[in-house]
């Protein structure tokens, strides 16, 4: 019989069969001298021989290859910076970037004990039962659950909408609705001044802040004043860098961010 119909045979016989860690070193031993081989050493010289050939190539590419070359220093006069994590990490960031800043200490030193403490005690609490996983539907849920929370929280990584965008483009004149007079003129220095990097107007900008598509609507010339003035939460007061002219015309750009009549 060959060594995949054999594994499938195993596989069939273990459907249905409880372990009980009372029983189950007699019934393995029994199960061994009647169709199996044990791993060690049997197998373990599979193992052996794959390691060494991993190892042996990483050795060779890290011999022919090399180590990536270093990048420039950096440069503390650059402030336009979006640092982000190696891919593998970025659903990890993604996790301290979204949670409250006042648990961050916490779950930076008591996240690791605590799932380190779960997967030491899962053995240990649950070692009986079924062992075919078409029978462990928990099991297989949490499975699932935990490659969709990562999977979910690496795609928020990589757009990471709680971080300034540095790469965004003037706004066009379609979005504007002119060329010329104080909206326009507020449009540009809404870009000179960064505000662009943080906030959405018709789905161009930063997502930091909040959209201000329709800020129009919302607030009124006065309170769109006092607001850019004063800044509040995670934006900074412009009031000091601000000349009143292009106060005004901010004001006058921003007040056109309604949304469209109805006919």
């Amino acid at each position: 019989m060959s060594v995949i119909s054999t594994e499938r045979l195993s596989r069939r016989r273990l459907h249905g069969v409880k372990v009980d860690p009372a029983t189950y070193r007699p019934a393995y031993e029994a199960r061994m001298k009647k169709s199996g081989r044990p791993f060690w050493p049997d197998a373990m010289w599979r193992d052996v021989v794959f390691s060494v050939a991993v190892i042996a190539v990483i050795a060779c590419l890290a011999a022919a290859v090399g180590p990536p070359k270093l990048g420039k220093p950096p440069d503390p006069a650059t402030i336009d910076a979006y640092p982000q994590p190696d891919w593998y990490l970025l659903w990890y960031y993604a996790v301290f970037a979204l949670m409250p800043p006042t648990i961050e200490n916490y779950v930076i030193i008591g996240g690791p004990l605590v799932a380190g403490a779960i997967l030491f005690a899962v053995p240990l609490i649950s070692n009986r039962g079924e062992r075919s996983p078409r029978r462990r539907p928990w099991a297989v849920a949490a499975v699932v659950f935990c490659v969709m929370m990562v999977g979910s929280l690496w795609l928020e990584g990589a757009r990471a909408p709680w971080s300034p965008n540095f790469a965004v483009e003037p706004l066009s004149a379609d979005v504007v609705g002119t060329t010329t007079g104080p909206v326009a003129a507020g449009a540009r220095d809404f870009y000179d001044k960064g505000c662009i990097n943080c906030h959405l107007i018709e789905g161009q900008g930063g997502r930091r802040g909040p959209n201000l598509s329709r800020i129009g609507d919302l607030l009124t010339h006065d309170e769109i004043v006092i607001r850019i003035s004063n800044g509040g939460r995670n934006m900074p007061g412009f009031a000091s860098i601000l000349k009143p002219e292009e106060l005004e015309e901010l004001v006058a750009f921003l007040q056109t961010r309604k949304a469209p009549a109805s006919k």
